[in-house]
């Protein structure tokens, strides 16, 4: 037991037991000898009446925060969490090491074998890039150097993640078949031809899928530097999916001048399906799956995605999971510094944050209203507040953002920024430490002030 390994004993075929068994931290004080004699590790677990011997707990580097708790190992919350009988168990079994108990060490290396023999319980999630052009000459805010992807793509083969095509990684989702831990997908949005040129002659010596959505006519007016149809059909015919980015790259979710919700949907629904239909015929087929330009999308534009039994996808980060919106899945950027080396593992290694409810689910804000533009977000995760003793907030350009637990009982906390929020888009990404090294939990959430702005 020379390296810290997340555990998970199962006590019956519903309910999961956390703990984590590491050599890292020695016994603390008051410990029986016997625990000290028999084994130095610790079994760090969330229950009141047992020592916590807190794992390190430094937050992923992607912006400033501050943590809503003391700094203490995270727990696992299984999709049906039953911490009430975590902690039933905890005290039945263990009591306190202050009593004298003598038995702690072998407790423990009963913990550590049954939970060695049941195997690790990592809930079931693919993560998915998000590229636009992978080249030296474009803008920076949505390039990803040549040499940096080769890197991530070389470090994803050599830590054993399975690169699935994302339609498939969609079905599993949506009928929530079980998905191997260490699962990617990659996407590229608005078909440039360094995709074509760069990162498709990389996958295709790998065997790799991936997924580019397009715009029909940016394509068809060969508008920028994009790709035509005879490569999308040679990138299609070697395993990639061609899907719909919409006809062509507008902040969709925008009135006309004059126009009702009514003639919007109408227009939307229009257009949407003339893409599909444009890519069906051209490629042959077309999937359903569809990302939103800019990763902008409002209630109504939501509904129609739902409606056309599509999958949308934003630019919101974070994992993709059991408790994810498949209509606005996430996805991670890798424009940037989003993708540089120092972040990319954390984020592929990361888990979806159990998320139930993410209220409003609206995520525009009026560019006048001042108070709204420090918008309350309401979420409630998994089981109980106790549950989640450590989770840190970052909001877009921002120092420190706290929040409120609304609800304990349920989970439910109340998330506001520190700060108004600029014109444009902000995000607040939450995390929380999870029972394995190395991996947080990770979810995302957009919102959108003003109409007027544009990139």
């Amino acid at each position: 037991m020379s390296a810290t390994r997340p555990l998970y004993a199962r006590p019956s075929a519903a309910k999961y037991w956390p703990a984590t068994i590491t050599s890292a931290n020695p016994p603390a004080a008051n410990a029986p000898a016997s625990w000290k004699s028999t084994t130095s590790a610790i079994a760090t677990m969330a229950a009141p009446t047992i020592p916590i011997t807190s794992l390190p707990c430094v937050q992923p580097a992607i912006g400033c925060g501050t943590s809503g708790g003391t700094k203490q190992p995270g727990r696992r919350s299984h999709p049906d969490p039953t911490p009430s009988f975590s902690r039933k168990f905890a005290r039945l079994e263990l009591s306190s090491p202050a009593t004298g108990r003598e038995d702690m060490g072998y407790f423990l290396l009963t913990i550590w074998l049954a939970a060695a023999a049941a195997g690790d319980v990592v809930p079931d999630h693919a993560v998915i890039l998000l590229y636009h052009h992978v080249a030296e000459d474009t803008p920076v805010s949505t390039t990803t150097s040549p040499a940096l992807f080769h890197e991530q793509m070389d470090w994803l083969a050599g830590n054993d993640y399975q690169v699935l095509p994302l339609p498939a990684v969609v079905d599993s989702l949506r009928r929530g078949h079980s998905l191997p831990d260490r699962t990617v997908a990659l996407t590229f949005d608005d078909g440039y031809i360094s995709v074509y040129t760069e990162a498709f002659p990389h996958l295709r010596v790998r065997g790799w899928p991936f997924t580019v959505f397009v715009c029909p006519e940016a394509i068809d007016q060969g508008r920028g530097p994009v790709l035509n149809w005879d490569q999308l059909r040679e990138m299609a015919a070697a395993g990639a999916t061609v899907a719909n980015h919409g006809l062509r790259h507008d902040h969709l979710q925008r009135r006309r001048s004059g126009e009702d919700t009514a003639s919007w949907r109408a227009r939307m629904r229009t257009e949407l399906l003339d893409a599909q239909a444009r890519i069906e015929k051209e490629i042959g087929s077309a999937s359903g799956v569809f990302a939103y330009p800019y990763g902008e999308f409002d209630p109504d534009l939501r509904a129609l995605v739902i409606e056309m039994g599509w999958a949308g996808f934003g630019q919101q980060s974070g994992p993709a999971g059991a408790h994810a919106d498949l209509a606005v899945l996430p996805r991670f950027p890798m424009t940037g510094t989003y993708g540089a080396m120092n972040v990319f593992p954390e984020k592929v290694r990361s888990l979806p944050l159990p998320v139930l409810e993410a209220l409003p689910v609206d995520p525009r804000i009026a560019a006048g209203d001042t108070a709204a533009r420090r918008p309350v977000l309401d979420l409630r995760l998994t089981g109980t507040a106790d549950d989640w003793p450590t989770i840190t907030i970052y909001v877009s350009g921002q120092d420190a953002t706290t929040f409120t637990w609304s609800e304990p009982d349920v989970a439910r906390l109340r998330i506001q920024p520190a700060a108004t929020l600029p014109r444009g888009r902000s995000r607040a990404n939450i995390t929380a430490p999870s029972a394995w090294p190395g991996r947080w939990y990770w979810f995302s959430h957009t919102w959108i002030v003003g109409e007027e702005h544009r990139y």
